[in-house]
């Protein structure tokens, strides 16, 4: 193993992000141990509870570079100690652990700032920061937006939509659009949830057609997208661009209870005498109601625990997401969440081409959405929860057809608008 530097005063700048640094003490045993290379002090730590950042890293001895790689800076939720790891010039293997820095973009969103950023997989070879800067095809990730317009306009979790081939006439010289699912079938008659939790495209089709394209994307401007969305039937199954960042910042629009928060990744700037020069604070903007978000987090938690994302219910955990996949396999995406965390993970190819045969989102993102989830639960016994608002009602339903039930055995636990459950009167 190659000598590491150990890192000093100097280091401590690259923390200025996540609050003030009051130390640089190293460890008294094993300094280049599994448990970090140095540890200090982040005072300002209630925003960036458990989470990371990546910076590329190299130090200069006598004009030749002696190490050059990634340090991962982790904040530890029980003390406030700040932890550095190192990674090797390829940005692929941990030299002191077994954590890999993934040849893919994650992001996170936290309550006050944005605390993990891997824009790709070497800053040396591409400074292009795939996270903030590269728009790619979201796939069915944007169902949620089409879903969430549904809630609001009086849709339910039981509402009956139709999985049925349908044929939609093209525009000027343009074949018609006759649009299928991912397995190449269909369901028939189908509830609102189940069509989510599986992600089929049919139904959300009819459902964007139904609700008016404009409507959808009008929807979609409130969770803070910025990207051109056409008009067209197909935004509803992802046809529209969009960045890592407004994606994973959307999501987290659901988990705050309907709030938008725009993310930024600098708190402050001070000059040399501590003076502030420049400081963010969180700007809230309401994008919808609490009670549809609180719908929308049930519908998306039964995408984990029924659905497309279904291997992350190996996690005993709050958590709540949706996949995305191109129909080449060039894109593939999870954004997930739990009650405090917001992340969201693609990965693809800088040239559009295919990730493999089968490399969907369940299958490529997934996973690593998963591993970094699971650090960032940690050995916490006690998870959050999501707190339903006061008009929201529970009802026993038959999760097949949506109908209600007295007999709780089987039976799906609902969650409704009040006023909007099976035998209210409207």
């Amino acid at each position: 193993m190659m000598e590491l530097p150990k890192p000093g005063a100097e280091h401590a700048k690259l923390m200025r992000f996540a609050g003030t640094w009051s130390g640089d003490e190293q460890l008294s045993e094993s300094p280049w141990g599994p448990g970090g290379a140095a540890r200090g002090r982040c005072e300002n730590r209630s925003a960036v509870d458990g989470m990371a950042m990546v910076q590329d890293y190299s130090e200069e001895k006598g004009g030749q570079t002696v190490f050059r790689g990634h340090g991962v800076f982790s904040i530890d939720p029980a003390n406030g100690d700040v932890l550095w790891w190192w990674f090797d010039s390829m940005g692929r293997r941990s030299l002191l652990t077994d954590r890999y820095v993934f040849k893919t973009t994650a992001f996170v969103i936290g309550a006050l700032i944005a605390a993990l950023m891997v824009g790709g997989n070497s800053f040396e070879l591409s400074k292009f920061n795939r996270a903030t800067q590269a728009f790619r095809q979201v796939g069915s990730s944007f169902k949620p937006f089409v879903y969430t317009t549904a809630i609001d306009r009086g849709y339910t979790p039981v509402s009956i939509l139709q999985d049925t081939p349908v044929t939609y006439p093209g525009g000027p010289g343009q074949p018609p659009y006759s649009p299928h699912n991912y397995e190449n079938d269909f369901w028939g008659p189908i509830t609102l949830r189940r069509a989510l939790e599986h992600s089929r495209n049919v139904p959300a089709i009819k459902l964007m057609d139904a609700l008016g394209p404009k409507q959808v994307i009008a929807y979609a401007r409130r969770f803070g997208l910025t990207a051109p969305l056409p008009p067209y039937l197909p935004i509803a199954l992802g046809a529209g661009d969009e960045t890592l960042l407004e994606m994973t910042s959307a999501y987290s629009v659901f988990p705050n209870q309907g709030v938008r928060m725009t993310p930024y990744s600098i708190l402050k700037v001070t000059d040399r005498e501590g003076n502030l020069l420049e400081e963010n604070r969180p700007e809230p903007q309401d994008a919808i109601r609490a009670d549809t978000a609180f719908v929308m987090i049930s519908l998306l938690r039964g995408v984990v625990e029924h659905g497309t994302a279904v291997k992350a219910a190996s996690i005993d955990w709050p958590i709540a997401g949706k996949t995305g996949t191109t129909d080449d396999f060039s894109d593939a995406w999870f954004i997930g969440f739990d009650p405090d965390l917001t992340l969201g993970v693609w990965v693809g190819y800088d040239q559009k081409k295919p990730l493999g045969s089968g490399m969907s989102g369940a299958e490529a993102a997934l996973p690593i959405w998963i591993n970094i989830f699971k650090t960032w639960i940690g050995d916490r016994k006690d998870p959050p929860k999501f707190e339903p608002p006061g008009n929201i009602v529970f009802v026993a339903i038959d999760k097949t057809t949506g109908l209600p039930v007295e007999d709780m055995a089987g039976a799906f636990n609902e969650a409704f608008i009040a006023g909007t459950q099976p035998g209210s009167i409207r």
